[in-house]
Order: C-alpha cells, then sequence, then structure tokens
C-alpha cells in the first residue's frame, strides 16, 4: 500500500453506502454503525459515472465526462486495519486512484476504488444504489455475518 494513499479518506459510492454494511466489514457487527460516526461525510465525484456490473448486485465507477457526478460518502477510515480491510473487501476488479471530492463545498484530495476489470463487463445504465440497498442488501448483510475480514 502507498504510504500518501494510507492518510486520505475514501470516497465510497456502491455498496459500502449501507452503514451496516460498512459497520459489519470493520467491526464484525452491523449493528455498529455508531462507531462511525464522525467518520463519514456526503461528498459528491465529478467526472465519473457509477455504472452496473453485468449480473452482479454491485456498481462500478468509470471515468467519464467532466460534468458527471457521483454521490456517495467521504470516509476517513479509523486506522490502518480498516484501510485493509476496505481493499481486501473490494478485490482485485478495483484499483485505487486518487481523486479530488466536493465535501460541503470544500475540495478534498481522497482516494477511490476505480474499475479496473474489462469494460465489456460493465452495462450503460447507472447502477441504482436505492435499488440495492431496498432489494439486496439483506442478502449481502446474511452472506457476511459471522465472517472476520482482516
Amino acid at each position: 500500500m502507498d504510504e500518501t494513499l494510507e492518510t486520505r479518506p475514501i470516497f465510497l459510492y456502491g455498496t459500502l453506502l449501507s452503514k451496516q454494511l460498512l459497520s459489519l466489514l470493520l467491526t464484525g457487527d452491523q449493528s455498529n454503525e455508531q462507531t462511525l460516526t464522525g467518520s463519514l461525510k456526503p461528498a459528491t465525484l465529478f467526472g465519473f459515472s457509477r455504472r452496473a456490473v453485468r449480473g452482479k448486485d454491485y456498481g462500478a465507477l468509470l471515468k467519464s465526462c467532466p460534468t458527471d457526478s457521483v454521490q456517495g460518502l467521504l470516509f476517513a477510515p479509523r486506522d490502518i486495519s480498516d484501510r485493509r480491510k476496505l481493499y481486501n473487501f473490494e478485490g482485485e476488479q478495483y484499483q485505487l486512484e486518487d481523486v479530488v471530492v466536493l465535501d460541503e463545498g470544500e475540495k478534498v484530495d481522497a482516494v477511490v476504488f476505480v474499475w479496473a476489470g474489462p469494460e465489456s463487463e460493465l452495462t450503460e445504465t447507472e447502477w441504482d444504489v436505492d435499488e440495492f440497498m431496498q432489494n439486496r442488501l439483506g442478502d449481502w448483510l446474511d452472506l457476511f455475518e459471522g465472517i472476520e475480514f482482516c
């Protein structure tokens, strides 16, 4: 892991927008959302689009027009353990990229997991965060319950 990346916040835009799933990943308990208090802030990333991955429940971030934007959360990991868990969760299909996000109108240097797999695996449609939260999140919480991420 690049040392310069270890201090930057991470822009979250997909499944980890769920505080329950993020809490489960980081603490092993989906009800520990209070441990994230103060670590998450709404933010906007310009120049990218959030696309659906074919046949998957998750989305991917792809560079696009400078005027395109993605709403998400800016997450300040508590320690290196949080960062490692996020890196391991995201997997090889994603690579970290330096970005600048808008946080309450201020520019903030951050990193984000950008799609590194074949573009042919992405659809032309935007990945639907609300649909995931309403219809698939419960399955993900059940799937990862009891798994210890490191």
